[in-house]
């Protein structure tokens, strides 16, 4: 049984509590978790102050922080034990090594499903193909059909394939094919796919055209023409960064405040009557400007598809001169 110090002086009669004099004051040390505020500065017993250290949590997590107030400077994979747990003798702290980690490969079903993924994108599956057999898939890849049948529901869940019971999978890439001159507005093509569509306005203006929307709609340098910068986007993810030259007898009928949500071939067709087509497109290579990249969320100097395409009606009318930057993956386009 323990022993119960009893004071029989009443409360409000006791007097507090002094520290000796000669006791050693103990000062809470800068930095230490919660269990150690009480500490001296440079502890008495240092070993249960390491042992105390191993097993708090709390201390764990400042030791890994590379923002330690003990030491500023702490470089990548270095676990250091905290300066209060030195002694006061001055010998100087030597780092224990390195304990990063080496990068894990990743599963074979998940390299084989990634291999996969990037050959499908080449251009040659269309939407709708049929995928080998999965014993045919794991003979030529070298793999078990377990490891197959892994990397095809991976591939199903990303929305690259479609898989049922008993049939073999079919490529249902997610990817907008532009046939030859078929004039196919974006929202329609995308919703084709499976893809949410949307339009952000960047800009709506009245210059004087250049030399190249001047030579494509047959006008003189100088002449008044509105271009509409918009950037088309997939899923929220932006996708196209477009820019539409209008003459002036198509842009003075279109409603400007529905752009957003109608397509610009739509508009045209509902306030002129006419019939669209494109009169010629040519394609070509570019680096993405640090403009062009912060809209398109790349980094600057990526490879983007530069397309230009020249619009006209049925009597072979120019109608709209775009110049578009496509990003990659997301469009295929075959004369």
């Amino acid at each position: 049984m323990l022993a119960v110090r009893r004071d029989r002086r009443p409360a409000f009669d006791r007097a507090p509590r002094q520290r000796p004099s000669h006791r050693r004051q103990r000062l809470p040390a800068a930095g230490l978790c919660s269990r150690l505020s009480g500490h001296d500065r440079f502890p008495r017993r240092s070993g249960q102050c390491a042992r105390h250290a191993a097993g708090c949590g709390d201390h764990r997590r400042r030791r890994q922080r590379a923002d330690h107030p003990r030491r500023s400077e702490l470089p990548a994979g270095y676990l250091y034990r905290p300066d209060h747990h030195r002694r006061r003798s001055g010998a100087q702290y030597r780092p224990p090594g390195i304990v990063t980690r080496a990068p894990r490969t990743p599963p074979a079903y998940r390299r084989l499903a990634q291999r996969l993924a990037a050959e499908l994108k080449t251009g040659l599956w269309r939407r709708g193909d049929t995928l080998p057999p999965e014993n045919e898939l794991a003979r030529g890849y070298g793999v078990s059909r377990r490891t197959v049948r892994s990397a095809l529901a991976l591939m199903q869940n990303d929305g690259l394939i479609d898989k049922g019971q008993g049939r073999n999978a079919r490529y249902c890439a997610r990817v907008i094919e532009s046939q030859g001159r078929n004039l196919d507005d974006f929202p329609t093509a995308a919703r084709q796919v499976g893809m949410t569509p949307a339009t952000r306005v960047l800009g709506v203006a009245r210059r004087s055209s250049g030399l190249a929307e001047s030579r494509a709609l047959g006008l003189a340098v100088g002449t008044a023409v509105t271009e509409i910068e918009r950037l088309r986007l997939l899923d929220g993810r932006p996708v196209v960064r477009q820019a539409s030259v209008l003459p002036q007898w198509v842009a003075d009928t279109l409603p400007v405040d529905r752009l957003m949500r109608d397509s610009l071939y739509d508009l045209i067709r509902r306030a002129t009557g006419a019939t669209l087509r494109i009169g010629s497109q040519h394609y070509s290579a570019v680096a993405a400007s640090p403009g062009q990249a912060a809209d398109l969320g790349l980094e600057p100097g990526a490879s983007l598809l530069r397309l230009c395409r020249l619009v006209v009606d049925a009597e072979g009318r120019p109608v709209e001169y775009s110049d578009s930057l496509v990003r990659d993956g997301y469009f295929r386009f075959d004369d």
